[in-house]
């Protein structure tokens, strides 16, 4: 037999809108502790930590960028500058997008949900994103859980 208690997170969170520093990407407080909104951000905070890594390495003029036809270094700055604004130009739309898909996911939903579960020798706790239009339109229950044996 399974003893589950599933409950509404409480806590003081509230609709105030915050920016998520790595990705540039805003969301409601309520929506902090969300595996939703952990999933849709995926790698964009990386791709942008990277992104700025490879500017500084070009202002900088220790660039190099490997033709992949040809294996041929190529050192110029006007090429490497260019390379460069494109990225980041594709991380901008990205980062629009993906505000976008935050911005549905989160307009109806109230928060995450806490859950808490065992069946005696395995316990889960965590919490699964609150949005209905994740679930019902992506097909997609989001959660993040800890498993602990007993």
């Amino acid at each position: 037999m399974y003893n589950i208690i599933i409950m509404k997170e409480v806590s003081n969170r509230s609709d105030e809108i915050r920016l998520h520093g790595p990705t540039g990407v805003c969301f409601p407080e309520r929506c902090e502790s969300c595996p939703g909104i952990r999933m849709v951000l995926g790698d964009l905070g990386e791709s942008k930590k990277a992104a700025k890594n490879l500017a500084e390495v070009t202002l900088a003029g220790n660039a190099e960028i490997i033709d992949q036809s040809t294996g041929e270094a190529i050192y110029d700055p006007k090429i490497i500058g260019k390379a460069v604004v494109k990225i980041l130009e594709d991380l901008d739309d990205k980062t629009r997008d993906t505000q976008e898909l935050v911005d549905e996911l989160t307009s109806e939903c109230k928060g995450s949900v806490y859950v808490k579960g065992s069946n005696g020798v395995v316990s889960v706790e965590g919490y699964v994103c609150g949005s209905q239009k994740l679930a019902n339109e992506c097909g997609i229950e989001a959660a993040e859980v800890q498993r602990e044996l007993k």
